[in-house]
């Protein structure tokens, strides 16, 4: 959980801020979570000031998490996502290289041993790109390695990564901050989901959600449950999707 959460999080403070037309803050009441994904954002207060309103998003306490149990993640069977807010600066809008229309892969998932539950594998995700030479594939470089015939673009922090899902045709990948991010930018995307969480809950009806359809078991550690769903999910599909998001596109 990070900067997905806190993307999810300013849809929940657009809705506060039209109540009382004042920023708030977000954080535990006491301390604020202020952090890049909200810089620019003029429906967020950096710092508390007197009378602010909280919105109590923080590590260990997010808008779509019911409880955390010893294992797992349980949670709110009625949340919904709704797109959130991203404000780029004008040079963040023109960041990255010049090339004409370009998909913006991101193969990787994070360290943390929930991650491995949403990784469906660089194997598949560079037969993709193999089976589709007609589109242009940038990754944004941040670690890991990259695949071949995509173009990493050397990156130094999320906002990057924001710039770039703002000037892509289209966003692959798995459930994620990017995936949040698109949303928020109004970007297509495809996204591939495996048992840990579903798109009823985080997912957004404007993408392709790509997902088995069991429900997800929010494992904390690496899960076979979650390995056998991403499975379920093949090239062919991914590769399908695509067509038609940026076909949908054209039309």
């Amino acid at each position: 959980m990070g900067f997905g959460d806190d993307i999810i999080t300013t849809s929940v403070v657009k809705r506060a801020f039209q109540k009382i037309n004042a920023p708030v803050c977000v954080g535990d009441g006491n301390r604020s979570h202020y952090n890049e994904v909200f810089r620019n954002n003029p429906k967020i207060a950096p710092v508390p000031y007197k009378g602010v309103q909280w919105v109590h998003s923080y590590k260990g306490n997010r808008p779509y998490i019911e409880r955390i149990e010893k294992d797992r993640w349980v949670y709110k069977p009625d949340f919904r996502a709704e797109p959130g807010e991203i404000y780029l600066s004008d040079d963040e809008k023109r960041f990255g290289p010049s090339v004409g229309p370009f998909i913006l892969i991101e193969p990787d998932t994070k360290t943390a041993a929930f991650s491995k539950n949403k990784n469906w594998g660089r194997e598949r995700w560079q037969r993709v790109v193999n089976a589709l030479p007609q589109y242009k594939f940038l990754r944004m470089r941040v670690t890991g390695v990259g695949l071949n015939n995509v173009d990493d673009v050397p990156t130094t922090g999320i906002r990057d990564g924001f710039s770039m899902v703002h000037r892509c045709r289209l966003f692959v990948g798995t459930d994620g901050a990017l995936h949040h991010a698109a949303a928020a930018l109004g970007r297509p995307a495809v996204v591939v989901w495996g048992g840990l969480a579903s798109p009823v809950n985080l997912g957004y009806s404007t993408h392709i959600n790509l997902h088995a359809g069991s429900p997800p078991c929010g494992s904390l550690m690496p899960c076979v449950h979650c390995t056998f769903e991403l499975e379920k999910i093949t090239v062919e599909m991914v590769c399908e999707a695509i067509v038609k998001a940026i076909d949908g596109a054209r039309t």
